[in-house]
């Protein structure tokens, strides 16, 4: 069985599970991206602690390059599965701001 190389879409997966990491909460309350949010000084919320939570769509900054690397590189080892993911999540992420902005 010949085996995909590692390449630049590999880089796929850890981009869109560091997307992932930067736009949920995990158990305990933690999240990443609010995390980094505050540490710039900026509220990871539009109206306080409530309303659109912004680091899902800050998230985004990682989620596209996954989707380009791992549609751009897929015969590369595990870029379909980055692909995949990321450009799943984006799709969901378009229609939550679609449905917020509506």
């Amino acid at each position: 069985m010949v085996q995909k190389p590692w390449g630049a879409g590999s880089l796929s997966v850890p981009l869109c599970l560091l997307g992932v990491l930067f736009s949920c909460n995990l158990p305990g309350g933690f999240c990443l991206g609010d995390a980094i949010f505050s540490l710039v000084g900026l509220s990871a919320w539009s109206a306080g602690s409530s309303g659109l939570h912004y680091p899902p769509y800050a998230a985004i900054l990682l989620f596209v390059p996954a989707a380009v690397l791992g549609w751009r590189f897929s015969s590369h080892r595990l870029a379909g599965w980055g692909k995949w993911v990321s450009t799943l999540i984006l799709a969901f992420l378009a229609l939550s701001l679609l449905f917020w902005v509506l």
